[in-house]
């Protein structure tokens, strides 16, 4: 049923990640091994902890080069590298479905944008494509918080973070909070005064909707860069513990 995995995890190699086509934020290598100025305990701790992260992440070094290496796991160090490169690990499955549903929300906030700005006097269809999309958000905020959040949370000390799950922590109380706090771009005063007047040419409301479409990708995208790659890298063993917080529904899908 569901996300249950049947076979075996396959490591991916550093080749695999480097071929991946994806641009850091931050290009900057790791560190550089090879360099004179690293003295030789520097460049056997480099050296460790560029495989911590490579172990990590299931990933083989194989025969790639220090630099290779070095190069590779700038990459992995990047929030944005797994929920932009998901479908590479060989458990794309778990966070496949809940991607999607991410991405579906992107589109159909887009498509309420866009209607906003062509003519913001629609404000029957506005309301009902608004009123759609927030019922789905709301029930998949409520999954997210008494479910996968949960068991991120009451387990991030098991996982094996470098911090011993502190930044976890502290990114999943932001989350809720934000899933407390999403604004309701509809019901603004100034908002409310453009509907009052059909003529108005509806800045206040194009304000207010394109504000709420940042708000909504700014906390999709932290979601995404807080989770996916931990979801993905769970061991077999927490990723079957985590598979007891979800409800017979939410099993089905994630």
């Amino acid at each position: 049923m569901g996300n249950i995995e049947t076979k075996p995890r396959t490591s991916l190699l550093v080749s695999d990640i480097l071929s991946s086509g994806f641009c850091p934020t931050n290009p900057d290598t790791v560190c550089t091994s090879g360099s004179d100025s690293v003295n030789t305990s520097d460049k056997t701790k480099c050296s460790s902890d560029l495989t911590s992260v490579l172990a990590a992440n299931g990933v083989e070094r194989s025969t790639a080069t220090d630099d290779e290496v070095s190069k590779c796991v700038t990459y992995l160090n990047d929030d944005k590298f797994w929920p932009r490169q998901y479908q590479l690990h060989p458990n794309a499955k778990r966070v496949k479905n809940w991607l999607w549903t991410h991405s579906r929300f992107r589109k159909q906030a887009d498509v309420i944008v866009d209607l906003v700005k062509q003519n913001p006097n629609r404000i029957t269809k506005i309301h009902r494509l608004f009123a759609k999309l927030e019922s789905k958000i709301v029930r998949h905020s409520k999954f997210e918080n008494e479910q996968l959040f949960a068991f991120f949370r009451e387990n991030s000390a098991k996982l094996s973070l470098n911090d011993g799950g502190s930044k976890l922590l502290e990114r999943l109380d932001e989350l809720e909070k934000d899933h407390k706090g999403l604004s309701d771009p509809l019901h603004l005063e100034g908002v409310q005064a453009c509907h009052k007047d059909y003529n108005h040419k509806g800045r206040a409301l194009i304000s207010a909707i394109t504000a709420w479409r940042q708000q909504l990708e700014e906390h999709l995208e932290m979601e995404e860069e807080t989770l996916v790659g931990i979801w993905l890298n769970l061991s077999p063993e927490n990723y079957a513990k985590y598979r007891t917080y979800l409800s017979w529904i939410y099993a089905a899908m994630y």
